[in-house]
Order: structure tokens, then C-alpha cells, then sequence
């Protein structure tokens, strides 16, 4: 049964993709599409194993993914901090709380122009933006998992007397670990997006960078091809994350 359920879940995973193929195959094999807008797969997935058997793309994918680490880490570090402390300490969460829900609905592809203008086209400008993309999402998982702690774990510390350090590294912190990870999650699935957004328009490097010069050759293929290296990297850095989640939430992995 269990090989059975293993199938079927691999044939449901491929179905969509492969009709998606085929459907593509369909209008661009027909002489009706013109392949310069819209080539066929077999071109795409050419392209795919002539760039990954070559240099030149993993040096851009490599400046991409070195920029998305330092820009996610300090927006990790930032947003599981002040999630803590906003949800530990109510004057916090008065003073600002408010503040970062003002803030919250704004694009982060919107900071674009304000990064240009206060730090160039250097590298500090893509690390804010990669910097706010995976803050806000952290900020608020944290956040919420801390409010959402049950009182009467707050009653049991007062009645063994425990500091709040105590309280915060045996209560708060495994409480909330399940939505740190779910924050870490969504923070670096946005972080990824912003660097090939912030890439597009201010970088001379990068796999963002790489697109736009496919794009201004008329390389379209390429275009494709970079766009499915792009989801493929995202979605395994996601399975990573997804792994060290049920090593350090097992609990939550056995109640799926």
C-alpha cells in the first residue's frame, strides 16, 4: 500500500508539468508560434544543459545565492529578535507594533527606488531589499507565535519562580519554534524573488543580470532556461529548510 501511495503522489507530482510540456510542444511545433517569442521545450532544455555545462552561469548563480545568504541571515537574525522581544514585551509591541504593520503592506520591490538613491547600485542596495524581503515575514511568524502562547504556561513560571531568561529559553523559544520555521521558510522564498527582481534592474552580475542580457539578445530560450534554474535552486534551498524543520520541530513533522 505504501508503494502504491508513493506512486501515485510521483504521478500526480509529474501530470501537471509533462501536460504543460505537452501543451507547449503543441503550439510551438506547429510552425504557427513564432519561436523567437516563444521557443519550443527540447530548445529550452537544450539551454538548460549547455549553460549548466558551462562557467558562466553558476559564476552568476553563485554572486545570486552569496547575496541572498548575507541579505536572509541578517534579516533572520533582525526579525527573530524583535519578534521575540515585541511578543515577550508589551510596551514594545505598543510602541511598535503598529509601526511594522504600517509598513508591512508595502512591495518590497517598492524600497527599489530608495535603495538606489541611499546606497548606489552597489552591493548595498540589493542586500536592504534582500534584507526587507525576508524580515517582514520572519518579523510576523515570530511574532504571532509568541503571542499566541498559552497563559497558562506564563501562570507555571510564576509559580516555580523562574527568570525571565529562563522563561524566554524553556517556554517562548520552543513554542515558537514551529513559527520561526515557517517564517524562515516564507522569508527566504521572498528573499530569492527580491534578488532576481533587484538583479534585473541594478546588478552587472547575477543570475537577474544574466536574464536581462538574454533578454535585450533576443536569447529566449535562455530566458526560459534561467527561469527553471531559478525555481529549481529556490525550491531545493526550501526542501533544506523543510528538512532542518523536522529535525528541530519533530513534533510538528509527526502530527502531518
Amino acid at each position: 500500500m505504501r508503494f502504491v501511495a508513493m506512486l501515485r503522489n510521483s504521478l500526480m507530482f509529474v501530470s501537471v508539468p509533462l501536460a504543460v510540456i505537452f501543451i507547449w510542444a503543441f503550439f510551438t511545433m506547429n510552425g504557427k508560434m513564432n519561436l523567437i517569442l516563444l521557443p519550443t521545450p527540447w530548445d529550452v532544455f537544450y539551454q538548460i544543459y549547455a549553460m549548466a555545462a558551462g562557467d558562466d552561469l553558476w559564476l552568476h548563480v553563485g554572486m545570486s545565492l552569496r547575496r541572498v545568504l548575507m541579505g536572509y541571515a541578517l534579516g533572520a537574525c533582525a526579525g527573530i529578535t524583535l519578534g521575540l522581544l515585541i511578543g515577550i514585551f508589551p510596551i514594545l509591541d505598543e510602541l511598535l507594533g503598529s509601526v511594522f504593520l504600517l509598513l508591512r503592506p508595502i512591495p518590497t520591490l517598492a524600497w527599489i527606488p530608495l535603495s538606489l538613491l541611499w546606497f548606489g547600485i552597489d552591493e548595498k542596495s540589493k542586500l536592504f531589499i534582500i534584507f526587507l524581503g525576508a524580515f517582514y515575514p520572519i518579523l510576523i511568524n515570530v511574532w504571532s507565535g509568541v503571542r499566541q502562547l498559552d497563559v497558562k504556561y506564563v501562570e507555571l513560571v510564576e509559580v516555580l519562580m523562574l527568570s525571565r531568561a529562563a522563561f524566554v529559553y524553556r517556554i517562548v523559544i520552543p513554542h515558537s519554534l514551529p513559527y520561526i520555521m515557517s517564517g524562515l521558510k516564507i522569508g527566504l522564498g521572498v528573499a530569492w524573488t527580491c534578488i532576481i527582481s533587484a538583479e534585473l534592474t541594478t546588478a552587472v552580475a547575477g543570475i537577474g543580470f544574466f536574464m536581462t542580457q538574454a533578454r535585450a539578445m533576443a536569447h529566449t530560450d535562455m530566458v526560459l532556461a534561467a527561469m527553471v534554474i531559478i525555481g529549481i535552486i529556490g525550491n531545493s534551498i526550501y526542501v533544506v529548510l523543510g528538512l532542518l524543520e523536522d529535525q528541530l520541530v519533530p513534533w510538528c513533522r509527526d502530527g502531518k
